[in-house]
C-alpha cells in the first residue's frame, strides 16, 4: 500500500513522457501495474497532463483482458478529451467494450455521448466551410445520426450548392 501511495505521489509531480516511462517501470516492478486502480490514475494523467494518448492506449492495451469499468472508460475519456482524429478511437473502444468488457455505466455514456456531440459539431464546420467530403466522412463514422446531423448534413449541401448529392 505505501509503494503504491508513493507512487502516486510521483505521478502526480511528474512533468515528462520519459519521468512517466520511469514511474510506470517502478510501477511494474512493484507489482502494481495490475491493479486496475493504479492503471485508470496512470492512463488519465498521461493523457490528461501530458496529451499522451499513444502511451494511455499502450497502457490500456496491456491490462484489456482484465480491466473493469473505470479502465474502459478512462482509455474512451482520453480519446474523447482530445483533438478529431482519436473521437474514431473513443467509438472503437467502446465497441470493444461491448463485445469483450463489462457493461458500461453512466460515466462511459457521457464520454461515448461527448465524442459524438464533438463529431457533430466538426461535421458542421465541415460542411459549413464546403468540405463536404469531410462532413460525410464524419456522418458516416457516426454510430447513431439523429435529426441534427441529418439536418446538419443536408444544410451542408444546400448551403454549398451541391443538391443532388442528397
Amino acid at each position: 500500500m505505501e509503494i503504491m501511495k508513493s507512487s502516486l505521489k510521483l505521478l502526480a509531480s511528474c512533468a515528462s513522457l520519459r519521468a512517466l516511462k520511469q514511474i510506470h517501470a517502478h510501477m511494474f516492478l512493484n507489482g502494481l501495474h495490475h491493479d486496475n486502480y493504479v492503471a485508470v490514475q496512470l492512463l488519465s494523467f498521461c493523457s490528461r497532463e501530458l496529451r499522451e494518448v499513444g502511451y494511455a492506449r499502450m497502457i490500456f492495451n496491456s491490462l484489456a483482458h482484465s480491466a473493469n469499468v473505470f479502465l474502459w472508460t478512462a482509455m474512451i475519456t482520453s480519446y474523447s478529451n482530445h483533438q478529431t482524429g482519436t473521437m474514431r478511437e473513443a467509438f472503437t473502444i467502446y465497441k470493444l467494450m461491448q463485445q469483450q468488457g463489462p457493461s458500461p455505466n453512466k460515466f462511459t455514456l457521457s464520454s461515448v455521448l461527448k465524442a459524438c456531440s464533438s463529431l457533430q459539431a466538426v461535421a458542421e464546420g465541415y460542411a459549413g466551410s464546403g468540405n463536404m467530403l469531410a462532413a460525410r466522412e464524419l456522418f458516416h463514422l457516426m454510430s447513431e445520426r439523429g435529426i441534427n446531423s441529418w439536418n446538419a448534413l443536408v444544410a451542408g449541401y444546400t448551403h454549398n450548392g451541391e443538391c443532388w448529392e442528397l
